[in-house]
């Protein structure tokens, strides 16, 4: 019996639905303007923050912001007095938190940095914020977002250091918060794991308390659950950096399912991550930092496809799949188009969802944005061609999104539905009769893009054609305005995929021959726009490209390096000096006279 009653006292601490007769109370304390130590932006704001998400949940809050230590234990002294003998209290603090010698201390903003001593008289140890709940409460909660960085990098206004710190200090104070052990009936929540330190944040709140006001009124879910979530989201967003940290004196987790509240499958996904060995993450987080993408897709393609059952080596493998998929779909999101507002919004929203690794709900907005482009098809003719054109692209995003999720039947149907689209485009007008550029480039590129897809799905009868038909568009359009730069560079995308085709069909002399027409129309391309460093870039990317096929490989070779040498980096990642690299390695390599094609 009174296991049901404590579990009803935690489970009303986060729940919308509470009964008014239960006392909660909480003291939230935000503290940023420090006097010695390096300020910090959002901690008064991330104490507001939690205020309100509180409130609404029907606790009754005190805040208290940027107090001194004489203040702050007034506050929780009034604390103590106010909440005797509530259900449940809770006790938040943003700002600066360090441990001494295994001692947890909160800093106020008056906090004494000159000697080792006087700091720790102008601290307040966790201790006491622990021993106060402890005597007034049956469920008490701790929520500390106070392990940020840096204490004591502070500067005054013409950058230099504010004040001298005691070396003995320096070398006893550890930066975050230690362990502090089992309490009976208390939780703690840190927002970074013991000895680590937390962000303070890019916005106006910290991604701790962004997190944690995001999910502390989730329905159905005991407390600690909801820190699961806080936790493997602020893990998500920080790409592996902070990793939230939990300890708890409350009894075995529950979940009051009696509430009807169904979990998203985002949340289902938070939970689901928690579960995995720390192997299993660290698979993971080296792929997502290999590829420069999120987290959250990875472990999406890791649950979805049950890819744990796998060998590490067959495992990686499909994780560095996912990873590149995912990174095509993303070019594929920036490239589309469309004609309908709302279904610009759905593909934004799908584009969220995959990426938080909400596979379902991606592909549900997306299947959304097609129905809203195929029940509008009955307008005029080129309306009707720009709707169906939209749906082709949104199931292309569809198709990108199940090859993330490693779902190959998925994709190929998609890609089925994309291409008999563009077919009832071909049979209903040709691009001979349409006179606007804008709508023919789509189409081109619209074809690009399914013939790439197709591509990587080794369906290459189908790429061959699409990618053809892209290259006519593009070609009739360098005929419309031979003026025209991205016209012709379309042109030559269009043909270097045909050329990886037909190196894949096994037509290797068709390959090299395209190879060399592509070099051409660089050449007269580079002609027509000498400072261009991307068109120059893209010439000695072919003739690299060529020289792993051609005969005359070394000529090729030695045209890239030319071209190179012309031309200046481009780009953030230093794509030159990753094919000028590539060009001198292989061309020591044959001067050795042992080449490695």
């Amino acid at each position: 019996m009174m296991a049901r009653i404590f579990w009803a006292l935690i489970i009303l601490a986060i729940s919308t639905f509470s009964a008014s007769a239960e006392r909660r109370l909480a003291l939230v304390f935000g503290s940023g303007e420090y006097r010695s130590m390096r300020k910090l932006d959002n901690a008064v704001n991330d104490a507001r923050l939690i205020e309100r998400s509180l409130s609404e949940l029907g606790f009754e809050v005190s805040l208290e912001t940027n107090r001194d230590l004489k203040r702050m234990r007034r506050a929780l002294d009034d604390f103590r007095q106010d909440a005797a003998g509530a259900d449940v209290t809770l006790v938040y603090f943003a700002g600066h938190g360090v441990e001494i010698s295994g001692d947890n201390r909160l800093l106020p903003v008056d906090a004494d940095i000159s000697s080792l001593d006087s700091f720790r008289a102008s601290t307040l140890p966790l201790e006491e914020i622990r021993d106060a709940i402890a005597s007034i409460s049956k469920v008490g909660l701790v929520l500390l977002d106070a392990c940020r960085n840096d204490p004591f990098g502070i500067v005054d206004e013409a950058g230099r250091g504010a004040k001298a710190v005691q070396q003995k200090l320096k070398e006893a104070v550890r930066p975050g918060l230690g362990r502090v052990g089992r309490a009976d009936n208390i939780l703690f929540g840190f927002a970074a794991a013991p000895g680590q330190v937390a962000s303070d944040g890019d916005g106006d709140n910290s991604p701790f308390t962004t997190a944690l006001s995001r999910h502390v009124g989730t329905e159905g879910l005991e407390i600690r659950s909801v820190l699961t979530l806080v936790q493997q989201e602020v893990y998500a967003a920080s790409k592996g950096a902070q990793l939230p940290y939990v300890e708890s004196g409350l009894p075995k987790v529950f979940f009051a399912a009696d509430t009807g509240y169904v979990l998203s499958e985002r949340e289902r996904l938070l939970l689901a991550m928690a579960e995995l060995t720390p192997a299993l993450r660290s698979e993971v987080e080296q792929t997502a930092a290999r590829n420069d993408v999120p987290l959250a897709p990875l472990y999406g393609s890791l649950l979805s496809a049950n890819l744990a059952s796998l060998t590490p080596v067959d495992r990686s493998n499909k994780l560095e799949e996912a990873a590149r998929a995912y990174s095509e779909v993303q070019i594929r999101f920036k490239a589309l188009g469309a004609a309908d507002p709302a279904v610009m919004r759905l593909r934004s929203e799908a584009e969220t969802s995959l990426e938080q690794g909400s596979f379902a709900e991606a592909r549900l907005k997306l299947s959304q944005a097609a129905a809203i482009d195929a029940t509008s098809s009955e307008e005029l003719a080129k309306n009707l061609l720009e709707r169906r054109l939209s749906e082709a692209e949104t199931h292309l995003a569809d198709a990108g999104i199940a090859r993330t999720q490693l779902d190959r039947v998925a994709v190929d149907a998609a890609l089925a539905r994309a291409a008999a689209l563009h077919a009832w485009i071909r049979r209903e007008i040709t691009a001979s009769t349409i006179s606007d550029d804008d709508l023919m480039r789509r189409i081109s590129r619209s074809l690009f893009m399914l013939g790439w897809a197709e591509q990587a799905q080794w369906n290459l009868m189908a790429a061959r054609l699409h990618l053809q038909e892209s290259l006519d568009i593009s070609k009739r359009l360098v005929d419309r305005d031979p003026s025209s730069a991205e016209a012709r560079l379309a042109v030559i995308d269009a043909m270097a995929k045909i050329s990886v085709n037909q190196l894949n069909s096994g037509d290797i002399s068709g390959s090299i021959e395209t190879s060399r027409l592509i070099i051409d129309e660089h050449t007269a391309l580079t002609r027509q726009f000498p400072e261009n460093t991307r068109f120059l870039f893209s010439l000695a990317k072919a003739h690299y490209d060529l020289s792993k096929v051609a005969k005359y490989r070394q000529q090729h070779l030695k045209e890239a390096l030319k071209v190179l040498q012309r031309m200046k980096d481009v780009g953030v990642l230093g794509e030159r000096e990753w094919l000028l690299k590539s060009v001198t390695d292989k061309l020591a390599e044959l001067d050795m006279g042992h080449d490695r094609k």
